[in-house]
């Protein structure tokens, strides 16, 4: 894990992000979280795949809880970046 932070907004939300480096693709690891989101029963978002070359992100829901987790291929040592963020208590969509 690289780092993280927590949030407490008002009323009641939280939010939780932490971030770190892989050495999977960026296509496995969009692949990874879409297949997690969708075999737990989250209802799941993608982007549209403008910029899928260099970053894509996947946005799911179930119940009050969102995650959003952003890949971005920084070519860090040859690896991709990862960041997760994980909300609770009330919706907020990133679309917003």
């Amino acid at each position: 894990i690289e780092g993280g932070y927590y949030i407490n907004y008002n009323p009641g939300r939280s939010q939780y992000t932490s971030g770190f480096y892989s050495d999977l693709s960026l296509a496995e690891l969009f692949s990874k979280y879409g297949d997690y989101f969708n075999k737990d029963g989250w209802s799941v978002e993608f982007d549209d795949g403008t910029y899928a070359s260099f970053s894509r992100t996947v946005y799911a829901k179930k119940g009050s809880l969102e995650v959003s987790v952003a890949i971005v291929d920084v070519k860090r040592d040859e690896r991709r970046h990862v960041t997760i963020s994980y909300f609770t208590g009330g919706a907020a969509s990133p679309k917003q």
